[in-house]
């Protein structure tokens, strides 16, 4: 899904017309519809994309120190992860030894921020429907309507965690203590 289409399914849902191309949902002024509607679902894209799912997190990633012992944390990156390293001011910290410079490469767990257009389809979807009832309470306020649209937004989080739960390979019949009972007869015994 392109940033304009989802555009389109917010402005749609106050009754505006719809935008043709990417490039107009990319320039619009902040203060016109297009554009709260743009600014509403990047800032929903973020906050989404923050909890880190199968398609944004990395583990074990490497990050490499540049000449002068730092390592930078690009913009791209949501989250690090790790017992003793966080980002401080655009950098890497180690919170033990209480410095910046590294002479080796540091292994963390990194949350991305995917661009939206790059984004799979059920996330991007649940991005857009959760963004519908913020957009149009800012926009119109009916709060009838308001309703429906955050039932939508909810079943669309729903169908975003069943993907999320599939990609990871969750298995509750296979290694679970509760539930194999061929090794474990007596439950939690």
């Amino acid at each position: 899904m392109d940033i304009y289409e989802g555009v389109n399914q917010l402005l749609g849902a106050i009754g505006e017309i719809p935008i043709t191309d990417n490039t107009q949902a990319l320039e619009a002024e902040s203060t016109s519809d297009v554009g709260i509607a743009r600014d509403t679902l990047l800032r929903m894209s973020k906050s989404v994309q923050q909890e880190g799912m199968w398609f944004n997190t990395e583990i074990a990633y490497p990050m490499v120190p540049n000449t002068d012992g730092f390592i930078p944390i690009s913009s791209t990156i949501l989250s690090i992860y790790s017992t003793t390293l966080i980002v401080k001011d655009h950098k890497l910290y180690d919170t033990e030894k209480r410095t910046f410079i590294f002479e080796k490469a540091q292994e963390v767990d990194v949350v991305f921020e995917v661009v939206f257009d790059d984004l799979p389809y059920v996330v991007a979807d649940m991005i857009v429907r959760q963004s519908i009832p913020e957009f149009y309470n800012n926009v119109l306020g009916d709060t009838q309507e308001l309703r429906v649209l955050e039932q939508n937004a909810r079943n669309s989080w729903v169908a975003l965690q069943k993907a999320h739960l599939k990609h990871r390979k969750v298995n509750l019949m296979q290694g679970s203590r509760l539930l194999n009972r061929t090794q474990n007869p007596s439950g939690l015994v």
